[in-house]
């Protein structure tokens, strides 16, 4: 394998864009919340998730599998994933026309015609630039990825800031701000992809084993997003548009604590994979993981108690939520350390266990907890869900070292060819 295998992202520069967004989600959460009421804040942030949860499933499970397996320079690795996923793209792309044809010709309710429109182009860039975060990841072409990911933040900030001055609350507005500021990087990136040319990136196993391994990880990529959000998706449902308004204002803060250890976790892919952690190290990496997103989530939380509490009175009732909160930032900072892991050493099956084992727990919480305690359900019914992917995990982590054998060597039931 080439040199550029070794490269990577400094862990300080990681933490430090992962910062600047952080910083941008609390302004544009925030921001949101001075305009608009809750239910309208809640309508904003089901359509977000429905916009995740597609760019989840176009991603094909891709990600952390191409982060192990492919070397090379952006330009290539980039071009290589572009090409694996052109059936995502293609899906969306025509989804994009299908509905632009469809209010052309029907004329009937525009608004919710144009926020599918959005959300399919908002998944179409999306996973463009989950794309480029991956290739920044394995050429350790570090400056660029922290430049662009400051950029989309400013753009997200400042428009935020527009519609806030303006006192917009339409939702369809602040969807075409997520949308927008995610074109913008998208443009960036095309126009960088297109300079020059690159040698293909290197893979160490074929192609079309890197797809399956992706396809194996797809159940784990959805199991965690619904882990993640399907409070959102279920809230508006079982309980009210207001209900999810105020839970997703400080459930986004804290969640964001957990980011870093994400970045973290990803970027460790390939020094996990050469030097698979021992039992010991495994145990003690969970167990920092979940200090970090604690004390993250705490000044999190702090930071939401001091803005909600002085100048949104309409959220007041979201500050019952925060200790719950923090302590599921705590728990899924646990599990993607843990997941991280089990992804490095090609142990796809049991990481789309451990994420499934989450999300069953969470929906069947949130179905039993939402419709009694709304907001607060939902909360605690986070913590419940995150704890048994932890444990799953941790199970998972542990039986690799059974009979003697090395954590980085796949139990026998587990080998993926």
């Amino acid at each position: 394998m080439s040199s550029v295998r070794g490269a990577s992202i400094p862990t300080a520069l990681l933490f430090a864009s992962q910062m600047v967004a952080a910083v941008a989600a609390f302004g544009v959460s925030f921001l949101a919340a001075f305009v608009m009421t809750p239910a309208e804040r809640g309508d904003l942030a089901l359509w977000l998730q429905l916009g995740y949860l597609a760019t989840t499933l176009a991603m094909l499970g891709l990600e952390r599998p191409a982060t192990v397996h492919i070397d090379g320079n952006f330009h290539a690795v980039n071009r290589l994933q572009i090409r694996l996923l052109s059936p995502s793209i293609a899906t969306l792309a025509a989804l994009v026309l299908s509905v632009g044809m469809l209010a052309v010709l029907t004329g009937v309710n525009y608004t919710l015609l144009a926020l599918i429109a959005l959300g399919a182009v908002f998944a179409l860039v999306s996973l463009w630039g989950r794309t480029a975060r991956v290739s920044y990841i394995i050429s350790g072409q570090w400056k660029p990825f922290v430049g662009i990911t400051v950029l989309i933040q400013v753009c997200l900030l400042l428009g935020a800031g527009v519609l806030a001055m303006a006192d917009v609350s339409g939702v369809t507005a602040w969807a075409t701000v997520y949308v927008t500021s995610a074109a913008i990087t998208a443009l960036v990136l095309l126009l960088s992809g297109a300079a020059g040319r690159a040698a293909p990136a290197s893979l160490d196993l074929p192609p079309g084993k890197l797809s399956r391994l992706g396809l194996e990880l797809l159940p784990a990529s959805l199991g965690n997003t619904a882990m993640l959000r399907s409070d959102r998706l279920l809230l508006p449902f079982l309980s009210s548009s207001s209900q999810l308004g105020l839970y997703v204002l400080v459930a986004t803060a804290t969640e964001l604590a957990s980011a870093p250890v994400k970045q973290y976790a990803d970027a460790a892919l390939r020094q996990w994979k050469r030097n698979p952690p021992t039992r010991s190290r495994f145990l003690w990496s969970i167990f920092v993981a979940g200090l970090f997103g604690a004390a993250m989530a705490t000044c999190a939380a702090l930071v939401c108690w001091l803005v909600i509490s002085r100048w949104l009175p309409d959220y007041r009732e979201s500050l019952a939520l925060l200790p719950p909160l923090i302590v599921a930032a705590a728990i899924y900072s646990c599990t993607r350390v843990q997941q991280g892991m089990l992804i490095a050493e090609d142990r796809t099956r049991s990481a789309s266990f451990v994420e499934v084992t989450g999300m069953v727990a969470s929906v069947i919480s949130y179905v039993v907890l939402i419709p009694i305690f709304g907001a607060f359900g939902a909360a605690w019914g986070s913590v419940i869900g995150y704890t048994f992917a932890l444990l799953a995990g941790i199970t998972a982590g542990l039986r690799g070292r059974s009979g003697g054998r090395p954590l980085g060597q796949s139990a026998p039931d587990e080998t993926n060819g």
